[in-house]
């Protein structure tokens, strides 16, 4: 889809965990939108600095990223 735009427009969904980002990603997908899945490149290069107990989610290294 974003061949077709002139202009690219990126948009950023955060949020902690359970708030609908991954809802909302789908949803855009769906509709043709190219998405990133930051979680997906963390894993997948090992980009992780540590464990957040409070709110049960990793930590991603931004220095590797």
């Amino acid at each position: 889809m974003l061949k077709h735009h002139k202009h690219l427009m990126i948009v950023a969904l955060t949020g902690t965990p359970g708030t609908g980002k991954t809802s909302v990603s789908e949803i855009l997908r769906k509709k043709g939108y190219t998405i990133i899945d930051l979680n997906k490149i963390v894993e997948q290069h090992n980009f992780i600095s540590g464990y957040d107990d409070e709110r049960r989610c990793r930590i991603a290294d931004m220095k590797k990223l």
